[in-house]
C-alpha cells in the first residue's frame, strides 16, 4: 500500500511538473488589462466581422447531435471520456481556466482523444456585467490555460450562464472568437444533489420522441451526479439513430477548431508576459456556487435580443 501511494504521488508530481502555470492570476476573477484591450482594439483598425452566435447544427449535417459539457475539467470528466471512448464518438468540452490548471492531464487526455475544447472563461463570471478590459482578460486567461496544455488556441467560446451581449460579441470577435450556445438544456446542474436526476434522461427521451435532431445540448461534467447519467442520456440519442459529434462537425466547419491567428499572435507578441499575476490557488472552481437563482428560458431570450441568454450555465 505504501509503495502504491508513493507511486501515485510521484506520478502526480511528474504530470504537473510538465506545465508551468506561474502566470496564473489566482483563484478569483481575471485582472483587467487596458493594454490587452488596446491591443485587440487596434487590430485591423478596430474593424471586425461579428458573426452570429451558433445555436444549432447545420441542416447539411443531418441526424447529428452535439452534446456539450461545461465547467470542467475535473475528475468526474473521466466518466464522460470513458463513455465516448467506448462509443467511438466525440464531444465538446467548454473548460474553465481555473479548473484547467488544476487538472491539466484530464484536459490533455480529452484533447488527445480527439474531443473538441472550447473556452468557458477563466473564472466563470457573467461577462455582460464586466468592463471590456475584464472580458478580454477572462477570455485571454481561459485561452492561455488551454494553450499551455494542448498547444492550441480555440476559436469558439461559450459565455458562462449563456449570457451574452453585442458588446461581448464584438470584443470576442476582435479576439478571433465566436460564441456557441445551445438549443436543449439537460438541466443536469439543477438536479445535482437531489433525487430528481432521472428527469435528465427523461428530457432526452422526450426530445427523441419529438423527433428533434441537429441540436446542441448542454450538459455538465463537474459533478459526480451529472456525469452518472451521461451514459443513459447518450444511449438514448444513439438509439434514436443519431451520431454524437463535436461542435465543428455539427456546423460543418471544415477549418480547424483551433484556427485563431489573432489570439496566437497575441501570445507570441509578448503582451501576455507583461501581466504580473498573483500566486495561484490550488482549489478547483465550482461554478454552481455563483449560479443565479432565477433562470429565464431560451424562448424569452429570443424574444428580447438584448436580454441575456440565461437558459442554463
Amino acid at each position: 500500500m505504501t509503495k502504491l501511494l508513493v507511486s501515485l504521488v510521484c506520478s502526480f508530481i511528474a504530470s504537473t511538473a510538465a506545465y508551468d502555470f506561474s502566470w496564473s492570476p489566482g483563484s478569483g476573477a481575471a485582472p483587467a488589462s487596458d493594454a490587452w484591450l488596446s491591443y485587440f482594439n487596434s487590430l485591423d483598425g478596430g474593424k471586425v466581422d461579428v458573426q452570429p452566435d451558433i445555436k444549432e447544427c447545420s441542416q447539411s449535417a443531418p441526424n447529428v447531435w452535439a452534446a456539450t459539457f461545461d465547467d470542467g475539467p475535473m475528475d468526474s470528466t473521466n466518466v464522460v471520456l470513458d463513455y465516448f471512448r467506448t462509443a467511438e464518438m466525440k464531444t465538446t468540452f467548454w473548460v474553465i481556466g481555473l479548473n484547467v490548471i488544476q487538472s491539466p492531464d484530464i484536459l490533455n487526455k480529452a484533447f488527445q482523444e480527439g474531443h473538441q475544447i472550447g473556452i468557458h472563461s477563466w473564472s466563470h463570471p457573467d461577462l455582460t456585467t464586466l468592463s471590456e478590459a475584464q472580458v478580454v482578460s477572462e477570455l485571454v486567461y481561459g485561452a492561455k490555460a488551454i494553450y499551455d496544455v494542448t498547444g492550441k488556441v480555440p476559436k469558439f467560446f461559450r459565455p458562462p450562464y449563456g449570457t451574452i451581449s453585442d458588446s461581448v460579441r464584438t470584443i470576442a470577435a476582435k479576439m478571433g472568437l465566436r460564441a456557441v450556445l445551445w438549443t436543449e438544456d439537460s438541466e443536469d446542474w439543477r438536479y445535482a444533489g437531489t433525487s430528481e436526476m432521472s428527469k435528465v434522461p427523461a428530457s432526452f427521451q422526450s426530445w427523441m420522441d419529438q423527433g428533434k435532431s441537429n441540436e446542441i445540448s448542454l450538459e455538465h461534467d463537474f459533478k459526480a451526479e451529472t456525469v452518472a447519467v451521461v451514459g443513459q442520456c447518450m444511449d438514448i440519442v444513439r438509439k434514436a439513430g443519431k451520431k454524437l459529434v463535436t461542435i465543428s462537425e455539427c456546423i460543418g466547419d471544415s477549418e480547424s477548431s483551433y484556427q485563431n491567428p489573432r489570439l496566437v499572435a497575441f501570445f507570441e507578441s509578448g503582451q501576455f508576459a507583461g501581466q504580473s499575476p498573483t500566486p495561484s490557488s490550488s482549489q478547483n472552481y465550482d461554478p454552481a456556487a455563483s449560479w443565479p437563482q432565477t433562470i429565464t428560458s431560451y424562448a424569452a431570450s429570443e424574444m428580447q435580443s438584448e436580454t441575456p441568454y440565461m437558459g442554463a450555465r
